[in-house]
């Protein structure tokens, strides 16, 4: 039971404050990036599902952390990309898989403005 729901006071006992601050930062730096990328998509329903997959994903850990630190009762939610389990470790990379594509094929490459007196 250590290694799936209770991971992060684990890492947290290994690791201390720098480990356990690291790894809110990950998910803060997650939810933040992914916010900003789904405000620049033009296609709303693209918005929505990327907002969805990363919402589910900071929840996931937020609930985790809650439960890890006692703050709430055991909810058997594992900490998303750490804990072990297989089918929910597919699940969050075929989210962040869906994202990509999205991200892909929503947003306009960015070129670089040709240098002046420069031939190619």
């Amino acid at each position: 039971m250590q290694h799936t729901d209770f991971i992060f006071s684990i890492i947290a006992e290994e690791t201390g404050f720098i480990g356990t601050t690291t790894i809110i930062f990950l998910y803060v730096a997650f939810l933040y990036v992914g916010i900003k990328l789904a405000q620049q998509l033009d296609d709303v329903f693209c918005q929505l599902v990327v907002l969805g997959f990363v919402t589910i994903t900071s929840v996931q850990a937020l609930i985790n952390i809650a439960v890890t630190t006692g703050l709430v009762p055991t909810k058997g939610i594992g900490l998303p990309f750490i804990s072990y389990g297989n089918t929910a470790l597919i699940c969050n990379l075929w989210m962040i898989g869906i994202i990509l594509v999205i991200l892909r094929s929503n947003t306009t490459p960015v070129r670089p403005e040709p240098v002046e007196g420069y031939e190619h």
